[in-house]
């Protein structure tokens, strides 16, 4: 439902002594508060898109099951269709697994392919003996070269396209699984937007997202497609991941859903209850921290507006001179690529937008900008968005 006509009162309130200014906002549900900071979740980015690992001497592939197996008791990892269950848990008890932080999604899924098994989640530290009831976790190892520089992990889960270069450079490692066989559909990367700027500034966000919806349409034509524009794709691609090759290029379009919506309409309410379920998840990892977080569907009711995608989507956009837009995004991230390709072919110059790129390392980075207002929108994981707009009470719901 559209957040802008369900609002009926808006009150500022201002408060002294360095307290941030809380903009509250009065419905039939509950009432919201949005600090200064705080920013929105205003569209998809993909779905899908990251690979489980694994050292090849630990695998046996093809022996008495469709699914790899457990090397030294032929247990599989997965039962038929990639399923989880405790049939599964002796194949990976006692393994160590990295992972690019806890605050990502890859970790929500290794807790998840643990919980699963029957098998208890902890961190890994140097010199201790491993239990064969516990998977094992090493974090921030987001990247091929800290993950080729590891010589303690067993297996692993990474975005592409780091995970191609893994799986394809590094020689002691062999494709467990992709994380569409497991979580088919698993919300990914989003669009966020401060909230204040957003709200100011509407139809600036509606030409942003009809700029970013067009290169989403030429992605998804040209993988399917394929032909010369399938070709510029991954020229794009290549420029934009910097050291990857064609083939992992290519292995790594072909593993991502690249969305801007639930659907062509616009509509994000698949995306909010996958946000409520993930800052539940979140708390019971430990990730969540604030004492005021108690209501999952609330918080994420008030933390996704698909006000804007909707109007892109109903052709609202005015081809007109608009406005410099300031973004972030992950340095490198081959799920980001729609923003590269829209800048590359000019769709947002066909709006009237400047659009000026920040680049982080990873979620955290650009939630960083996001909440400091450096820029205007900002393309991360759905985990660090949630966690550090939670964590920082910028968003209450009542």
């Amino acid at each position: 439902m559209d957040k802008r006509i369900i609002a009926i009162i808006v009150v500022a309130i201002v408060v002294v002594a360095g307290v941030a200014t809380f903009v509250v906002l009065q419905n039939n549900r509950s009432d919201v508060k949005y600090d200064d900071a705080s920013f929105n979740v205003i569209g998809r980015v993909n779905s899908e898109g990251s690979g489980l690992y694994i050292k090849d001497n630990l695998v046996i592939f093809g022996t008495g099951s469709v699914m790899p197996a457990r090397a030294s008791n032929n247990v599989p990892f997965f039962g038929k269709n990639y399923s989880l269950s405790t049939d599964n848990k002796d194949a990976w008890g006692g393994l160590i697994f990295g992972d690019p932080g806890v605050s990502s999604i890859q970790h929500t899924q290794l807790a998840s392919i643990a919980s699963s098994v029957g098998l208890k989640l902890e961190a890994y530290k140097d010199g201790q003996s491993i239990a064969n009831d516990t998977l094992y976790y090493i974090t921030n190892l987001a990247n091929y070269n800290v993950i080729h520089n590891n010589d303690i992990i067993n297996g692993g889960i990474i975005w592409e396209p780091q995970f191609q270069r893994v799986v394809q450079e590094d020689g002691r490692y062999e494709q467990l699984a992709l994380t569409n066989d497991v979580f088919s559909g698993h919300t990914c990367c989003i669009i966020a937007a401060n909230h204040n700027w957003a709200q100011s500034n509407h139809d600036t966000v509606v030409k942003f997202l009809a700029g970013y919806m067009d290169a989403v349409n030429f992605m998804v034509n040209a993988i399917e497609k394929g032909g010369s524009d399938y070709d510029e794709l991954v020229t794009i691609a290549m420029n934009a991941t910097v050291l990857l090759s064609k083939p992992e290029v290519e292995d790594a379009l072909a593993n991502i859903s690249y969305l801007y919506a639930d659907n062509k309409d616009g509509d994000l309410s698949k995306l909010e209850k996958d946000i409520s379920s993930l800052s539940s998840d979140l708390k019971d990892l430990g990730v969540i921290t604030s004492k005021k977080f108690n209501n999952p569907d609330k918080f994420a009711d008030a933390f996704v507006d698909d006000s804007y995608v909707k109007d892109a989507a109903a052709g609202k956009a005015t081809k007109t001179i608009g406005a410099t837009v300031n973004v972030a995004v992950i340095d490198g991230d081959i799920h980001q690529l729609a923003i590269h390709v829209a800048i590359a072919k000019s769709y947002f110059a066909d709006y009237g937008l400047n659009v000026t790129l920040a680049k982080g390392a990873n979620g955290g980075e650009i939630a960083t900008l996001l909440l400091s207002k450096d820029v205007n929108i900002g393309f991360l994981g759905a985990p660090p968005a949630t966690s550090n707009t939670i964590n920082g009470d910028h968003i209450l719901v009542g």
